[in-house]
Order: C-alpha cells, then structure tokens, then sequence
C-alpha cells in the first residue's frame, strides 16, 4: 500500500516538474529567438515534450531535449507559423489600443472587444491543430495551414475541450497569478496540442514523424502498456 502510495506521489512530482521545467523553458526559447522567431520552435519543442509526457515517456533530460526540438523545428515552424506570429502581434497591439482607447474614455473600442475576443481564440485554437499536425505530417504551407483552420470545426469536441480548458485556467490565473508564472504557457499551449493531436489520431491514425524518436518511442511505449491491459 504504501508503496504504490509513494509510487503515485513520485508520478505526480514528476509530472509537476516537467510542467514548471517546461514552462521555463517556452520562455527561455522564446527570448532566445528574439520573441518573433522564438514563439513557433518554442511551442513546437513544447508541444512535442508535452506529448510525450502524456504518453507516459517522460524525458529524462528535458533541457537537452527541448533545445534539440527547438533547433531542428526552427526554419519549419518558423516557416510555417509565420501567420500565427503575425497574428500574435496584431492582439498585442490591438490590446494595446484597446487600453489606450478606454483611458481616453472611446467608447467604441469596447464594442470591438467580444469580436476581437471570439477571433483570438479560434486563432489559438487552429495554432494547436497547427503544432499538434506538425508533430505527425510533413505537409506544404497551405496544407498545414488549411487543415489547422479547418479542423476546430472537423473536431467539434476536442475544439469545445481546448476552450474550455483554456477559459478555466485563464480564470484560475486571474485569481492565482503565482500559477501564471509557474506554469501559464505550458499547460493552455501544451493541453491544446496534446487534445488536437489525439483527436487527429483517432481519425487518421497518422502516426509521429518518424524522424522524431522521442514521439515514436514514446507511442511504442504507450501502444504496449495498453495492448497489455
């Protein structure tokens, strides 16, 4: 009894851990690209190492693993996700004049905020398709662009699921901002990915790219603790 008991306990710490780590580390990558060129390897590098953590491969060094993600998924994801980062930017500034715009008491401003608000996420939500798929497929641009935008509606449940998770910890943070600082992109960012890559999977059973080991491993890792259940 008390062996599982401390057996569960070391699972859950170490699965804090990598969620802090992570964390960290999407920060660190994203500076390291000079904020612009950094979200997408960021992201991507975290994204992967969120998955596999689901999938009950943990990496053991989570610092080498995340920056060769980082510097093998630079020039793709960078390539790839410039519309996402454009995109980023443009909130930013809109906000930004949002802010503005209510301290000079502009009234009208407020009437674009639940726009703005809807347009936001669905953008965050089509950036998870968009990492989760490039974790499986080695598709053009449009490709992977198109499906990203098009499978939050492909994928009604799992879409609702990465909202609503999202909205609950954007609220969780407001009322706890210490969890922000520890774990505020890991776990909306990597949750998102790992919610639209299942969903991906069971409908197209893609499978991880197969230069990406780590996945691969991880999947074969999975797939054999469940065929023995």
């Amino acid at each position: 009894m008390e062996t599982g008991w401390a057996g569960r306990v070391m699972v859950f710490l170490t699965y804090a851990t990598h969620i802090v780590v992570l964390n960290f580390l999407w920060v660190l990558g994203t500076l390291a690209g000079g904020i612009v060129l950094g979200i997408a390897p960021a992201t991507h590098s975290l994204g992967r190492l969120f998955t596999a953590l689901t999938l009950g491969s943990p990496s053991p060094n989570l610092w080498t693993e995340f920056w060769r993600g980082y510097a093998r998924g630079f020039k793709e994801s960078n390539l790839k996700a410039w519309p996402f980062t454009v995109l980023a930017l443009l909130a930013v500034a809109d906000l930004a004049a949002f802010r503005i715009s209510t301290i000079n008491g502009w009234g009208g401003a407020t009437a674009l905020l639940p726009a703005f608000v809807v347009v936001t996420l669905l953008c965050l939500i089509a950036h998870a398709y968009f990492h989760a798929s490039l974790l499986r497929f080695s598709d053009s641009w449009g490709a992977t662009l198109k499906f990203a935008f098009a499978a939050p509606l492909t994928f009604l449940p799992a879409t609702i699921a990465i909202l609503l998770v999202n909205v609950a910890f954007l609220m969780l943070t407001w009322q706890l901002p210490l969890a922000a600082l520890l774990v505020g992109f890991s776990i909306p960012l990597g949750f998102s990915i790992v919610v639209a890559g299942s969903a991906i999977d069971r409908a197209y059973s893609p499978g991880f790219r197969r230069e990406d080991v780590l996945l691969v491993e991880a999947n074969a890792v999975w797939e054999a603790k469940h065929a023995s259940d």
